[in-house]
């Protein structure tokens, strides 16, 4: 017996009866973000068991031991953790699902246009960011690049296991043809 046994009713109650099915890409964004708990998600598509999800939960804990999590290429990663934050924003939304989410000293890039030569391109910089990622084998890779006192964090995932490096090129990061900068509080990809 469940705690909530009201949940079989709710989900009775609304329940699509008459409604047609539709592709969940024609109905549901790529990207959300909840300003309360300063949760953020990023999907590249909505196809089969290799589409890639990046989600982050920065507003549940107050420890910061929530992981940000990337499903993706079959696997499950996690990587870094999400410390505490009491506001948070997403900009540059595009509709391959890219964007960027902002935390006060927290940024976090999400990159699908597969223009640094990888599938996903993840970069983080602020606290709790980088470190070895959990699972992922020889599709995901993390490195990590200094520009003056700003680290970048980077993790690619690669269906082919082939990954670009990053390497510091002036003030950004080149990443195969992408460059991540950091402005405005937050960080910058060049192509989208």
């Amino acid at each position: 017996m469940s705690p909530y046994p009201h949940r079989a009713a709710l989900a009775l109650v609304n329940w699509p009866i008459g409604i047609a099915e539709k592709n969940p890409a024609d109905v549901l964004p790529r990207v959300h973000h909840d300003s309360l708990k300063h949760y953020a998600v990023f999907r590249n598509r909505w196809q089969d068991a290799d589409d890639i999800i990046v989600t982050g939960l920065w507003g549940a804990r107050a420890d910061g031991r929530e992981a940000l999590l990337v499903w993706g290429l079959g696997e499950r990663i996690e990587w870094g953790t999400c410390p505490k934050s009491s506001s948070s924003r997403v900009t540059g939304i595009r509709p391959d699902g890219s964007g960027v989410f902002t935390a006060q000293a927290v940024s976090l890039a999400v990159d699908f246009s597969k223009a640094s030569g990888a599938d996903a391109l993840i970069v983080w910089t602020g606290p709790g960011a980088g470190g070895a990622a959990r699972g992922g084998g020889d599709k995901a890779k993390t490195q990590r690049v200094t520009i003056g006192d700003r680290i970048y964090d980077i993790l690619t995932l690669s269906a082919k296991g082939e990954h670009p490096e990053a390497k510091a090129d002036g003030e950004s990061v080149a990443i195969g043809a992408q460059r991540v900068t950091f402005k405005d509080g937050g960080i910058a990809l060049g192509t989208l």
